[in-house]
């Protein structure tokens, strides 16, 4: 496989600066870094870091921020639209508390700014945000309280930060709703170095916290525990303690075939990558191999999807998360477009074999 494109960002593919174009799965052969074999996750911040862009970050971010500002100087309102906080003493007592039910039907950002957070969606956001897995949206204000309790229940062993120094992060934390398989709805929450995603289960005891980066080694259970850290899940014991259940609700990675192996050594494959982008709005990944783009596969190629390979969407059940190979288009859904543009014409919602409509 070509050193030169072992680390392709597919820049033409995951841009920020220009999001106007819809090219869904087209890729840019610039990119000339190199990248290790096992399977990954491949989160959004390290997609996007390398490219050009980054120059421009923080006029971006300011832009972005801007109806931020207009609505109250970066300050949360604590006015009638703000839930009332828990009562007791410590922790997360003191953060606002998620409604116990997801709206019906469901409006984007109702939850997150009756906790007093201030949101933007994506024309305002301008593909920018903070958190880069929340670039098509984002509220900014304390994190919801059940949250910060599943995250202030990691233990030490499992991150480099205190106690104290992630309850800091959460006060000022980004975060979007969505809803999900339980009563209440899911969160994807960006505080300091550390992201969570809440999985809901219609057993409220099984759901499940997924929280990277955190400390994990290549004989444990967890996604992308190759380099150290990578990706775990916990459940909260009823006396609030975090249990790791990674074993227990992750399959393993996809095995390659012989085929496989063929595909990636003939085509300038790359090692596995779990594409994240859909989990502010939806409980669903999937897995990917991308390819040199002056060797593609073949039109007619089963597993091809775009510049892509498909090995599967790791879906949540509300127990566990499966392996399948078709999702309906419901449990990954299309961004939001921009005035003017068809519906599903951005990356990555073009034409795909593997979603039903």
């Amino acid at each position: 496989m070509p050193t030169r494109w072992r680390g392709c960002l597919l820049q033409g593919s995951f841009r920020l600066h220009d999001e106007s174009a819809a090219e869904p799965f087209s890729p840019s052969t610039s990119c000339l870094t190199a990248y290790p074999h096992a399977a990954t996750v491949r989160s959004t911040g390290s997609l996007r870091s390398r490219m050009p862009v980054k120059k421009l970050t923080h006029c971006i971010v300011a832009v972005a921020l801007v109806p931020i500002m207009t609505l109250g100087c970066a300050r949360l309102s604590t006015g009638d639209a703000a839930a009332k906080p828990l009562h007791t003493a410590g922790g997360a007592s003191s953060f606002p508390r998620a409604s116990a039910m997801s709206p019906s039907p469901w409006v984007p950002f109702k939850l997150e700014r009756q906790m007093g957070a201030v949101c933007v969606d994506r024309m305002q956001s301008q593909g920018s945000s903070p958190a880069p897995l929340l670039r098509d949206g984002f509220c900014k204000g304390p994190a919801p309280a059940h949250i910060v309790r599943a995250l202030l229940a990691l233990p030490a062993s499992a991150v480099d930060a205190s106690p104290q120094a992630r309850e800091a992060s959460l006060r000022d934390a980004v975060y979007v709703a969505a809803p999900g398989l339980g009563r209440r709805a899911d969160f994807t929450v960006a505080a300091g170095d550390l992201t969570i995603r809440s999985f809901e289960s219609a057993e409220p005891d099984k759901t499940v916290y997924v929280v990277w980066s955190v400390k994990c080694g290549p004989g444990e259970a967890g996604l992308a525990c190759q380099s150290g850290k990578g990706r775990k899940a916990y459940r909260l014991g009823k006396d609030g303690t975090a249990h790791d259940v990674s074993a227990l609700v992750f399959p393993p990675v996809p095995s390659l075939s012989a085929q496989d192996i063929a595909r990636q050594n003939d085509h300038g494959g790359s090692e596995l990558f779990l594409f994240d982008d859909k989990l502010p709005v939806a409980s669903t990944m999937r897995w990917l191999m991308e390819f040199d783009p002056d060797q593609p596969l073949a039109s007619d190629d089963p597993k091809r999807v775009g510049s892509y390979a498909h090995f599967g969407f790791l879906r949540w059940t509300g127990e566990r998360f499966e392996l399948v190979e078709r999702v309906p288009r419901a449990q990954w859904p299309c961004r939001q477009q921009r005035t003017g543009q068809p519906a599903c014409s951005d990356y990555p919602d073009g034409e795909d074999r593997f979603i039903s409509e």
